[in-house]
């Protein structure tokens, strides 16, 4: 289940949505590890892929990076979309 708030220029709203399957769910950890480890955080290196799943309304990337510090980018498509 995936629960938030979301903001853009037409006005903010909540979603809650079961967006990924029980396998899945564990993929966005992994993933936020990599992504701070290409920020300079741990040892990782390389930039960390496009995170996707098997629902395409949501997807993780990084957008840009900065000495210590990545700028995440969180795609929400369909059932995210304000009502």
């Amino acid at each position: 289940m995936i629960e938030g708030e979301a903001a853009c220029p037409r006005g903010s709203w909540r979603f809650r949505f079961p967006a990924l399957t029980c396998d899945e769910s564990s993929r966005i950890s992994a993933w936020l590890g990599e992504a701070a480890g290409y920020a300079g955080w741990s040892a990782v290196s390389g930039q960390p892929g496009i995170l996707e799943f098997t629902e395409p309304d949501l997807r993780f990337s990084v957008a840009r990076r900065q000495p210590g510090d990545a700028v995440l980018q969180i795609a929400l498509d369909l059932e995210f979309q304000p009502p």
